[in-house]
Parts: C-alpha cells; structure tokens; sequence
C-alpha cells in the first residue's frame, strides 16, 4: 500500500472499530447488560482488531461489488465469530440455549453493521473481479481434504486442550460438572472442524493474492474472530485469568489451523488470481 492508501485503511478501521463499539453500547442498553465506562476501552480494543483483520479481507475479494462484497465477509465472519464459537458454549453448559439466541442475534446485528460499514468505506478499493481457471480436482480429491481438514481441528484442538489444561490448573474446576459426554464432544468438534473448513474454502477461492499470504490472513480471521476478539471484554461468562489462557491457547492454535486448512484445500489457479500480487 502506498502512504495515502494506508492512512485511508486506518482511518477506515478507527471509524469502523468506534462505530462498532457504539454498537455494542446501545445493545447492551436495549438488553439491559450495563457495563462501566472502562469495560468499553477493551470493547474497543476487540473491536479494532476485528475490524482490521476483515478490512484485510475485504480488500483483497475478488469483487467490485460491494453488496457482493458485504454478503461474502458476513457469512465469514458472522460464522467464525459468532455461530461456531457459541457451538462449544451451549454444549460447555457456558450459556443457556436462551443466552446463545440472544448472543446469536446480537452477533449477527454487531457482523452485520461492521460488514456494511467497512464494505461501503472500501469499495473503491474493490478490484474488477478475475474469473480463474482452476486445476482440476475430483470428488475424491475434495474429499479428502475436507475430511482431513476436519481431522486436523480435532487435533489441534486436543493437543492445545491439554496444553491450557496442564498450564492452566484453574480450568479444571471452571469447567467441573460442565463437560458433555466424550461422544456430543468428538461429534460437536467434527462440526465444527467442518464449519471451519467450509469458511476456509469460500475464503480461498473469494480471496486474492499468493496463496501463503491468503492462509496467513485465513489463519488470522480464525484466530482473531474465533479466539482473541471474543475473549478480550470482561464479561461474567469466563473470569480473567481464564480468557488471557484461552486467547493465547485459541489465539496459537486457530491461528495454525487456518493456515494449514488453507493450504490444504486452496485449488490452485492457471491463470492471474492466485499470482497476483497482494
């Protein structure tokens, strides 16, 4: 990015992170959730680094259209920041069935509003759209990586668990008469995993740039969207010491399966999108 380019892209960001936390604001006005002034300082601090990582995104899609633009980075992020994180809330017992439809909606009026705004902001920045010839792949060939692209989460997300658990006795008695059965649990993170995949899939094939740099910035949405943003209020859900462990286990562990699902589902292009540069 050129120097007007960049001061553009910040001044968008800060517009979009303040707008987003008046937001916040006014819903938990409306929900009756009041919040000391101070809380809203990290707020914003969660806020911002959303906004930045979609901006990111959104920069970089393969559309001059910036409706187009806005459906693709809800579906994204509403998914990852929202939908696939309360998941593993409600059957963590972290929050009721009542609680995770008020957070869904209030999720998807917070993705929604951030969406436009930085979809609108940014449409001069929007790119002519390119209609890439791909490689070839089979059934099979998809198969298999979405499959595996599943596996990986499961491992990932066993081997950070018992990272967290063993660095973070205090866990252990947080979550005591929480957990699910072993098998709601394996089968909730299969889903997951094949939620996770299919964001990494519209994402690779909606993003522009070299194919490193698009997992790269997949891994970051993932584990900022998933994992850092979330964690960063107060909330009466998860006390402190808790959400620092969870953001840096969710923050490390997002991010490397974003980046590995990217690699392995990106269909390579013949032609310009996939060697443009970013």
């Amino acid at each position: 990015m050129n120097t007007y380019r960049t001061t553009k892209f910040y001044k968008n960001v800060l517009a979009s992170g303040l707008g987003l936390t008046l937001v916040e604001w006014l819903m938990n006005l409306i929900f009756g959730n009041f919040l000391p002034l101070k809380n809203y300082a990290w707020i914003l601090l969660s806020c911002l680094l959303v906004a930045i990582v979609l901006a990111s995104y959104i920069i970089q899609l393969n559309t001059k259209n910036w409706q187009r633009a806005f459906v693709i980075a809800f579906i994204v992020s509403f998914t990852i920041g929202s939908f696939n994180i309360l998941i593993e809330s409600l059957i963590f017992h972290i929050t009721t069935v009542t609680e995770t439809l008020t957070t869904l909606f209030q999720g998807s009026i917070r993705f929604g509003f951030l969406c436009f705004l930085l979809t609108y902001l940014f449409q001069d920045e929007l790119k002519k759209p390119v209609s890439p010839t791909y490689k070839s792949r089979s059934i099979l060939g998809w198969s298999w990586r979405i499959m595996l692209s599943a596996f990986v989460y499961i491992v990932v997300y066993l081997i950070a668990g018992m990272i967290l658990q063993a660095s973070l006795p205090a866990l252990g008695e947080f979550y005591k008469g929480k957990l699910p059965s072993m098998s709601l649990l394996f089968n909730t993170q299969i889903l997951r995993g094949l939620i996770f995949t299919g964001i990494g899939l519209l994402f690779m094939k909606t993003c522009r740039g070299e194919v490193y740099k698009k997992a790269a910035l997949l891994g970051l949405i993932f584990s900022i969207l998933g994992g850092i943003a979330p964690l960063i209020p107060i909330n009466e859900f998860m006390p402190l010491d808790l959400r620092i462990g969870h953001g840096f286990e969710v923050g490390i562990s997002n991010f490397i399966y974003g980046f590995v699902v990217g690699m392995i589902i990106n269909q390579p292009a013949i032609n310009t999108m996939d060697t443009v540069k970013s």
